[in-house]
């Protein structure tokens, strides 16, 4: 996750550190070394964290981007490949 995106999001809020922490149940300095990359965000953390926020999960973690998400659909999947049961 790319945490200067929840500094970006935390300043554009106005929300302290501590305000953050007490919104999330986190320790601040646990906040604090996820926005500097000296930790890494559990699921929870990040869900915790844009809700405090107000903003989408994927606003903190960027969903793949939709080219390899088009490949993938028109490479089809491995079971589309699967040759169907004998007597089917």
């Amino acid at each position: 996750m790319e945490m200067n995106r929840l500094k970006k999001y935390r300043g554009l809020r106005g929300i302290t550190l501590r305000e953050l922490a007490e919104k999330t149940g986190l320790n601040p300095k646990t906040i604090s070394f996820i926005e500097n990359d000296r930790q890494k965000a559990t699921i929870v953390s990040i869900g915790k964290l844009a809700r405090a926020l107000d903003i989408n999960i994927e606003e903190l973690i960027p969903l793949m981007d939709t080219t390899a998400a088009e490949r993938g659909r028109k490479g089809g999947t491995a079971s589309s490949n699967l040759k169907p049961e004998a007597g089917s």
